[in-house]
Parts: structure tokens; sequence; C-alpha cells
């Protein structure tokens, strides 16, 4: 019986060592979003039916199409803080920060044009000071202390593969608070036009082989809407915490267990291709600006031609008796034609 028991927690161990093994590619983001977990086993093969009421006059057919584009330039956004006992203080302690960390950065390929210093504030920091008098209760006054001055840097550049640099040397002069980091894309009206051609060449194909199921186009008025979009990854990045279990052993001996603080951090969500009938670019391995294309198709059939009308013509004869100068009467019959709807 104890040997059974024991193959039993073996055979156990093992599955659940190698589910853990095949699960390790999918990362501890599944942990927090149960959005993106799979369906149960009962759903895997449950197809997804179309619409069960059609309407033989009308058809919609819409196309969506998404393009992932590389960014031709970027654009990083510094903070500087800097405290001083006067404006000229705290003005050439912050320059004493930037000047080296432009010069790195030039070092690094970066043209000085590609560099903005934006003034942002200078204000005057105080403090209170406890006034005592001999006939006043206990007052307090603000004294200056000194001057807070932020600046901003914005620094262009075109080479991704260098933003790590840049900021190895905007730390080596205290310099942290990354803001944000922009994209920008060229040519962006061919981008879309592009995807236009892709989606109204998708349109043509499935409405090719719709018609061998009986869709005649020429039956049909034809009317169209689009609509363009564009994601950036600046609004594409999502919350995540760092996901631990406790140990049981500590459990089963009762000891107490404090609670680690799970990091929380940020990772980058792209648009997933699964919404979309055509993809360009398809292997978005890095943040990438996300350009969209929707084109919706509607088919109204014609209404029918009315029926040509069709004019009969019906005779008739009229007799007339006409009396000859020798006394004979000789009838006469005249044909009369009358047009009828």
């Amino acid at each position: 019986m104890r040997n059974l028991i024991f193959s039993v927690l073996s055979f156990c161990l093992t599955l659940a060592f190698f589910s853990s093994l095949s699960g390790q590619h999918v990362g501890n983001v599944r942990y927090n979003n149960a959005a993106i977990k799979p369906p149960p086993p009962q759903q895997w093969e449950e197809p997804k039916l179309a619409s069960r009421n059609p309407h033989k006059d009308f058809y919609q057919f819409e196309v969506k199409v998404l393009n992932n584009v590389q960014a031709d330039a970027y654009a990083m956004i510094y903070n500087l803080t800097q405290l001083g006992k006067s404006a000229e203080e705290a003005d050439s302690l912050m320059q004493a920060r930037i000047r080296p960390f432009m010069q790195d950065c030039l070092d690094m390929g970066i043209k000085r044009e590609d560099f903005f210093i934006d003034m942002v504030t200078q204000v005057p920091l105080f403090d209170l000071t406890l006034e005592k008098k001999r006939f006043n209760k206990k007052t307090y006054r603000e004294v200056p202390l000194g001057i807070e001055v932020q600046k901003n840097i914005h620094v262009r550049f075109s080479d991704g593969k260098i933003l790590d640099q840049i900021n190895t040397a905007a730390a080596r002069y205290d310099i942290f608070d990354l803001v944000k980091v922009d994209y920008f894309v060229k040519d962006i009206d061919r981008k879309y036009q592009e995807m236009r051609k892709k989606a109204i060449a998708y349109h043509q194909e499935v409405v090719e082989t719709f018609a061998a199921l009986g869709l005649d186009p020429e039956e049909f008025d034809i009317s169209f809407v689009d609509q363009t979009g564009v994601h950036y990854p600046l609004k594409r990045y999502q919350d995540y915490e760092g996901f631990g279990a406790a140990s049981l052993e500590k459990v089963r001996e009762q000891d107490k267990v404090n609670q680690v603080r799970k990091p929380r951090t940020m990772y980058y969500q792209k648009l997933s291709d699964e919404a979309f009938n055509v993809v360009l670019n398809p292997i978005a391995y890095k943040p990438m600006v996300q350009y969209t294309y929707h084109l919706r198709v509607n088919y109204q059939r014609k209404p029918k031609k009315p029926k040509p009308v069709v004019k009969t013509e019906i005779k008739r004869e009229k007799q007339f008796n006409l009396v000859t100068p020798e006394g004979k009467v000789v009838p006469l019959f005249v044909k009369e034609s009358t047009d009828k709807e």
C-alpha cells in the first residue's frame, strides 16, 4: 500500500513539474490577468458561428488592416530638478550636469541640433522661523531658503538601439527622471494608402469567392465607409505586479510569514493580430507604432425594374350600306383600331 501511495505521489509531482516547464515561456503576466488565460477545455474546439439571420437583399463586409511600423525617429524627455541658494547657483549646478551629458550623447553620434532645453519652473523656497516677542504670542515668519529650478531635456535620435546608452549616460550625471519616449514615423499618408490597397484587394477576393454561392455584385448598389487609427507605444503599456507564492514549509511549521512586497512595473501590450483580417509586418517583437484601417462595404440589392407596358391593338369592323344609283344596296366593311394598355 505504501508503494502504491508513493507511486501516485511521484506521478503527480512529475506531472506538476512538466506542467510548470511547459508554461515558462508564457510569462508571469498570466497570474495577474485572467482575461488572457486559456478557456476551459470543453470550449477549445467550439467554432465561432456566423450570423444566423441573413438577409437576401443586404450584405455587409468588413476588412480590418493592421500595420506594425518601426519608428523613424524617437524623442526622449528627461526632467531635472536642482536646488541652490540663489538662481545663479542652481542654474550653474544644473549646467554642470547637462553639459557633460550632452557631450556623451554627441560622442554617440547625436547631433547638437537634436537637443532642446525646456525651462519649466524657477520658484523660491521658504522656511518658517519662530519669532518671539514680549507682548505677542508665538508667530512664524517665512524666510527665503533657496531656489528650485526645473528643466526638461529633449533628446532626438533615430537609432532605437542606443536608447540604453543614453539612459546610462544620463544616470552618470544624476539624471534619472525619464518622463516619456515619443515615436515618429515618416510618410504616414503612404502607409495609409498601402493599407487601403490591401483592404480593397482582400475585399475583392472575398466577393469573388462568394460569387460561387450566387452573389452577383451587379445586382447590388454598393456603399462604403472607412476609418483610420494609430496606437503609440506610450498608451499601450499595462501595469504588472510580480507574482510570488509563500513557502509551504513555513506554513506547515506554523511560523510567522512576512509578505514580501511584490514589485510593480509595466510591460508593452501591443494590439493583438486576431482582430484583423490583414496584418502588415506581423512580427512585432518590440514597441512599434501600430496603424489601423477599417473598411466597411454595404451591398443593397437594387430595386426591381417595373415591367414594360405592353399595348394591344383591338381591331373592329363597322358595316355601312352603300346604295348604288341603280338602287342596289352594297354592304361596306370599315376596320377601326383602338390601342389599350
